[in-house]
């Protein structure tokens, strides 16, 4: 099945094998843009009087988790379904 589990390991296994490590992806526009349109479009709202929960759903190796986990008030939590990409990203952010 294109798009599952088995796609994401070998294509994190795949740039493990080419350039020995993994590095921050976002796939459709940069974790930053994309921090600024959650913001803009209220999904992430701009101000907030009690913590704020959030889950990143197919986080990869996005920087997206770190920066909104920046902002006091959020908390966040990411997940995916390569073991690849989440044990690297524990090993940078053990949080």
């Amino acid at each position: 099945m294109d798009g599952g589990r088995d796609y994401w390991e070998r294509y994190y296994s795949r740039s493990i094998a080419r350039r020995g490590d993994l590095r921050n992806e976002d796939c459709y526009c940069s974790s930053s843009e994309l921090e600024c349109f959650l913001r803009a479009t209220g999904f992430v709202p701009a101000t907030l009087e009690a913590r704020f929960h959030i889950l990143v759903v197919g986080s990869g190796t996005s920087r997206l988790p770190q920066q909104l986990a920046a902002d006091p008030a959020l908390d966040v939590s990411a997940m995916d379904v390569s073991e690849t990409a989440v044990s690297w990203m524990r090993r940078g952010h053990p949080e």
